[in-house]
């Protein structure tokens, strides 16, 4: 993905970008410098995410943005039929998230919500953007 997306910089001439495979724990990383960190599909995967939360936090700076979109199927049948599929290791685990819960693991990261739309009914996948407060 990164090699497509230094494609689209050089197709569209675009010059003040750069691109590094990561994580978000690298100390390289300096805190406070990042207006906007784009959080799409992981929450559910990572092990502790009240840390990644945190974490975000601290690389954002004042009123920086999170932009997130992640899946909160605690209750449906996905989220059903996913557990087992989970245990057994045929996927990777999978935290299942409530919309509520997820709400709250913002805030409680010291985040505002901004916008917050569910993007497909079915899947329970919900769209937020969090202002670092």
């Amino acid at each position: 993905m990164i090699e497509a997306a230094k494609g689209k910089t050089v197709e569209h001439k675009v010059k003040n970008i750069d691109f590094e495979q990561t994580t978000i724990f690298d100390e390289k990383l300096q805190k406070g410098s990042y207006d906007v960190i784009l959080c799409f599909y992981l929450l559910h995967l990572v092990d502790d995410t009240p840390k990644v939360m945190q974490r975000i936090n601290e690389l954002l700076k004042p009123k920086g943005l999170l932009i997130s979109v992640t899946p909160c199927i605690r209750g449906t049948f996905l989220g059903v039929l996913l557990s087992p599929v989970s245990k057994i290791g045929l996927i990777p685990p999978i935290k299942s998230f409530k919309i509520s819960e997820l709400e709250d693991l913002m805030t409680d990261g010291n985040f505002e919500i901004v916008e917050n739309e569910c993007l497909h009914k079915s899947g329970q996948q919900y769209f937020i953007v969090a202002k670092k407060i």
